[in-house]
């Protein structure tokens, strides 16, 4: 029996174990699911009278987290302005930004 992800064979080990229920059953078990877990999977089962395959696709969920946060910084007056962030979470966050002066109006600047 060969499991596959994204085209590279699954060998059990480190994260990757294989549950053997019974002679007609396996289950693939990942400890510690990330993100870069989600993909299309195969298994393909083989004997002397043919092969046959089965595929699934495995979706991850996580909450937003920012890779990079925002620093404080200076801007001079009739300069353009950068502050970049980087988030990650699936399905993708939305993001608003605000400024100080918007919430204290109650309001906010959507980007």
């Amino acid at each position: 029996m060969h499991r596959i992800k994204a085209g590279t064979e699954l060998e059990a080990g480190g994260r990757y174990r294989f549950l053997y229920e019974d002679d007609e059953s396996i289950a693939l078990i990942i400890k510690g699911v990330t993100l870069e877990d989600a993909g299309m999977y195969t298994v393909t089962a083989k004997n002397d009278l043919g092969e046959v395959k089965t595929e699934g696709k495995l979706s991850v969920n996580s909450p937003p987290k920012f890779k990079k946060k925002m620093a404080d910084m200076a801007c001079m007056t009739d300069e353009n302005f950068e502050m970049v962030v980087e988030v990650e979470g699936s399905p993708t966050p939305t993001l608003k930004w605000y400024s100080l002066a918007a919430l204290q109006n109650n309001c906010c600047i959507r980007i």
